[in-house]
């Protein structure tokens, strides 16, 4: 339960990013004093949602991984796709690693058994086994990997065991707020080549509005990059500023939907009286009398003749 927001600006080269501190471990769902954006190296970092504990896991294999890099190939440039892999393949470690502790163990078998011995077994058996370890459920590990390389700043959302590239997008959410901070920036028709003061106030907004939904944390972390920089997070005090900036704006907003409201009602009053004015002016006696087709003109009757002493009707 929780909200990560992330956007491109200045033309895809800068990148800020916003998260509460909300963090689920089990059935334990608390908001400590620490944050949710992991640095992985200093371009590039993670938001996570989910199961803390199992982004840990997978979080201690991608780091080792990376200081393996660092001390094999010194100097190497990490590129934010790579990184994004290589979480996707901890992950994908971590749940074989779950099924053969829960499928293959009680059976006394292991991974490489169970593929070794599978001519021993019926074919049956043999896949409805191969179905279970391949359909092992993994609990929600969501996470945004953003950060900056030689070829720009990019966004890549790791969500139900796929990766998604964002940066034709523009922005990526996840978590139980992901559809508000959604929706805040698709209104705003955000794009990655927005100006960098603009996008920094709409990732802070989409995190805001993101806390109407259940389980979403209301402090607030961020933090910016840009090619050729590192992460930096934004402190605290430049943090309070975009929020007495939102309230303001809040406030106006919410005044001017007061005024159009009053405009509105007014409206509405005043079309109510205008009918009911026409329906009493239609029921006067003088508009029934004046009212076309109510009375046939006045006819006179007309009395027989006689003609040289013979009754006669009149035609």
């Amino acid at each position: 339960m929780t909200v990560c927001v992330a956007a491109l600006c200045n033309n895809g080269t800068t990148i800020f990013g916003a998260c509460d501190r909300m963090i689920t471990a089990g059935n334990v769902q608390f908001e400590p004093p620490q944050t949710k954006i992991w640095t992985v190296t200093e371009e590039i970092c993670l938001l996570v949602s989910g199961d803390v504990g199992l982004h840990a896991d997978y979080f201690t294999d991608l780091q080792s991984e990376v200081r393996q890099r660092a001390l094999s190939h010194p100097g190497h440039k990490w590129r934010v796709r790579d990184i994004a892999r290589m979480y996707l393949a901890a992950q994908t470690t971590m749940q074989a690693i779950g099924a053969e502790r829960d499928y293959l163990l009680p059976l006394g078998l292991t991974t490489a058994t169970f593929i070794s011995r599978q001519k021993e077994m019926s074919d049956e058996f043999a896949k409805h086994l191969a179905n279970k370890i391949i359909n092992y459920p993994v609990p929600d590990a969501s996470v945004i990997v953003a950060g900056v390389d030689e070829q720009g700043a990019h966004l890549y959302v790791i969500e139900n065991e796929e990766i998604t590239c964002r940066d034709p997008i523009g922005f990526a959410a996840i978590g139980t707020g992901d559809t508000h901070s959604n929706s805040h920036f698709m209104f705003s028709k955000h794009t990655r080549f927005e100006p960098g003061y603009k996008t920094l106030y709409r990732t802070y907004s989409a995190k805001r509005r993101a806390e109407v939904a259940p389980g979403v944390g209301l402090v607030t972390d961020m933090f910016a990059v840009s090619m050729g920089g590192r992460i930096v997070h934004i402190p605290p005090p430049a943090v309070e500023q975009l929020a007495g900036i939102y309230e303001s704006y809040t406030k106006d907003t919410e005044k001017a939907a007061t005024e159009r409201e009053k405009q509105l009602e007014q409206l509405i009053q005043a079309q109510q009286q205008a009918t009911e004015q026409q329906a009493k002016a239609a029921d006067t006696p003088q508009a029934k009398s004046s009212a076309p087709g109510d009375q046939l003109p006045e006819t006179k009757e007309k009395k027989p003749s006689r003609i040289r002493g013979k009754k006669a009707n009149v035609e």
